[in-house]
């Protein structure tokens, strides 16, 4: 009994406890504090050097070169036409020499490699025997990854090698005498003889003393018939001065009994008897070889000292003389009557003809050079043209006593070339004196040229400078 008693008690506290029971959610668990972010202790040792990226090196090029016979002197390489050994090529910067080349025939071309972008030289120097079809000095620009093919021609000479006469002889030739329409006879001055060649400057003869005057013209009528004399210093006075004549090549000579204070300045083409020269009081002419001059009357004469005068070659009545005063002005004129009259066609107070050219069979066509560049007409005078393009180094104005300036010498060739000599080397033009350039990888560069003469009686055309040195001889590339 008292065993069910305890049960029901027990029941009965139970359900007593169940009445008051509410029942409560869950808590939500408190979020974790997020860890502080830990700074690490600094470190003791030093942070390793960056790796550089090396620097781009600039590509290299090449320049290959080709020597080959040129054997129809038309300055392009036909198919048959064959390389050609011996040729040096010399490769340049910064006018220092960094590599040679000698062709091989078998081995060409020849490739100067491993080339910095930059400017370059190359200069070709044949056998003796050879001559340069094309320009044998190049200046070349080359750029990164660049291959520039030179390809030089060369064909076989038929004249005296390029450069100086007489090597052997220092200073021994002084000058050159000659005329572009006489062939191949013309005759060279030396300190104390003429020497004459009738084969383009192949051999030479000694024909006699040097000439009693330092002037002389040679007609290209008969190359034996010479004149020479200074003429009278018009600004300066002096004794007279004698006009000698020559008709055995300079074997003898005798004086002109009319010829006293005047200096000859051209031969006529055709005629040996006849010939022009200068004096104080204007233009001479000759129709009996020298023995007899007459006086060519102009107003102009009062007032200008003639410097030269030129005949046309195809048509030698028309005739162009230039003066200058002692004043520095010049002046230009023209004769279509052999002479006998004249016309003025240009004068200038800031002129001072210092070179005259006429075209060898247009008679209208003419060049003059002043100081300050040279000049140029189509028309026979009426209008003029003025270029000094190029020449900025040699001409200066009106300032024609600047030391280092000065155009002294114009010829023409019969592929339409001009040379101009100057007091610093000789100058190009390919057309007309519009735009010059310098002939440069010669000895005489940098020199005063007193003279030129072009000889073309042989297929290629060579150029005669009369330097301060002495005389050279130079073969143009091309016809």
């Amino acid at each position: 009994m008292r065993h069910l008693l305890g049960l029901l008690a027990a029941f009965l506290l139970m359900a007593g406890l169940s009445c008051n029971y509410s029942v409560f959610p869950a808590p939500s668990p408190s979020p974790s504090p997020a860890p502080s972010p830990i700074t690490p202790p600094p470190s003791t040792l030093a942070a390793p050097a960056p790796t550089s990226t090396p620097a781009a090196q600039p590509a290299e090029g090449s320049i290959c070169v080709l020597a080959y016979e040129d054997a129809n002197g038309n300055a392009m390489r036909d198919g048959d036409e064959r390389p050609l050994p011996g040729v040096l090529f010399s490769l340049q910067r910064d006018q220092e020499e960094i590599e040679v080349h000698v062709s091989q025939a078998a081995q060409e071309p020849f490739c100067f490699a491993n080339l910095a972008p930059a400017s370059y030289v190359v200069e070709a120097v044949p056998p003796d025997s050879f001559r340069g079809t094309n320009p044998t000095n190049l200046s070349i620009t080359l750029s990164a990854d660049e291959r520039i093919p030179v390809i030089l021609g060369f064909q076989q000479a038929d004249g005296p090698p390029d450069g100086k006469l007489l090597p052997d002889q220092p200073e021994a030739a002084v000058a050159l005498v000659g005329d572009a329409r006489a062939g191949n006879s013309f005759y060279l001055v030396t300190v104390d003889a003429l020497q004459r060649t009738d084969d383009g400057g192949l051999t030479w003869v000694v024909k006699g003393e040097r000439p009693p005057a330092e002037t002389a013209v040679m007609s290209p009528a008969d190359p034996s018939h010479l004149l020479a004399g200074d003429g009278f210093d018009c600004f300066r006075g002096g004794p007279p001065a004698p006009l000698f004549i020559s008709t055995d090549g300079g074997e003898s000579w005798e004086e002109s009994p009319a010829g006293q204070n005047l200096r000859p300045t051209a031969a006529h083409p055709t005629n040996p008897s006849v010939a022009w020269a200068v004096g104080c009081d204007g233009a001479y002419v000759t129709d009996d070889a020298g023995l007899s001059w007459e006086h060519q009357p102009s107003e102009a004469w009062g007032l200008y000292t003639l410097e030269t005068i030129q005949p046309v070659i195809g048509k030698p009545d028309v005739v162009y003389a230039a003066g200058n005063s002692e004043g520095g002005s010049g002046a230009l004129f023209r004769s279509t009557d052999g002479g006998h009259t004249w016309q003025t066609l240009i004068e200038d107070p800031e002129l001072w003809v210092s070179a005259l050219l006429a075209h060898p069979t247009d008679a209208d066509e003419i060049w003059f050079a002043t100081p300050s560049g040279v000049w140029h007409s189509h028309d026979g005078g009426e209008s003029w043209g003025h270029s000094a393009a190029g020449l900025e180094t040699v001409a200066v104005g009106d300032d024609y006593l600047f030391e280092g300036s000065g155009l002294h010498a114009l010829v023409r060739t019969r592929s339409s070339l001009l040379y101009l000599g100057t007091e610093q080397g000789v100058f190009r033009s390919e057309d007309g004196g519009v735009h010059w350039r310098a002939v440069r990888g010669t000895a005489w560069e940098q020199e005063p040229i007193l003279h030129l003469l072009v000889s073309e009686a042989t297929p290629r055309t060579r150029l005669w400078v009369t330097a301060q040195s002495g005389v050279y001889v130079y073969t143009p590339a091309g016809p």
